[in-house]
């Protein structure tokens, strides 16, 4: 589900997985050190209040941020 839709050709990808029933964790895109594409954890096993806060913090300095919540356990390997 896209939780907030930024701009269709600018906007950094953050994605919301539930970790488990109401615990969640946020990674945003991001690069390592060489230039390659990966995720960076933002956030790490909080409740739905925090990520609504976390994101309504970063829609502040970001309007073309995007969101998506990622269901069914699926595991991101995040750098940095």
């Amino acid at each position: 589900m896209v939780r907030h839709r930024g701009h269709e050709a600018a906007g950094v990808i953050h994605l919301v997985l539930e970790e488990e029933r109401g615990i969640y964790s946020v990674y945003v895109e991001n690069q390592d050190e060489t230039g390659a594409a990966g995720w960076r954890m933002r956030l790490e096993n909080v409740d739905a209040e925090k990520v609504d806060s976390f994101f309504e913090k970063e829609r502040r300095f970001d309007r073309d941020l995007w969101a998506v919540d990622i269901e069914g356990g699926i595991r991101i390997e995040a750098f940095g």
